[in-house]
């Protein structure tokens, strides 16, 4: 807001014409710096992680430790967040990367 209202400020007390591409591109700037503080992380970068199945469910592994796996499982009914023995007999690797926002 207060990039904004310097901005306001400098096109109102301008003595001399101002330079439209200049103040397109800044306000074009500030513009995305607004979505890049709105948008989450991981919906724009970094989100594509290894898919797995579990129990018939496609879910994601998020994390990992020396004996368990956190998966996310965004076709699951509650909970969708899940830690799982890395030997788990229901959990079965597919060796794909994919964006977890994938439909299938």
């Amino acid at each position: 807001m207060a990039m904004t209202a310097a901005w306001a400020t400098v096109i109102q007390r301008a003595r001399t014409p101002l330079n439209r591409t200049a103040v397109t591109a800044g306000l074009a700037l500030i513009g995305i710096v607004l979505m890049l503080l709105v948008l989450p992380y991981r919906m724009t970068w970094k989100n594509e992680l290894e898919r797995v199945e579990f129990k018939g469910t496609r879910c994601y592994i998020t994390g990992n430790e020396l004996q368990n796996l956190l998966l996310y499982c965004p076709d699951a009914h509650d909970p969708r967040v899940i830690v799982v023995p890395r030997d788990d007999s229901d959990l079965k690797r597919l060796n794909r990367i994919e964006s977890i926002f994938s439909t299938g």
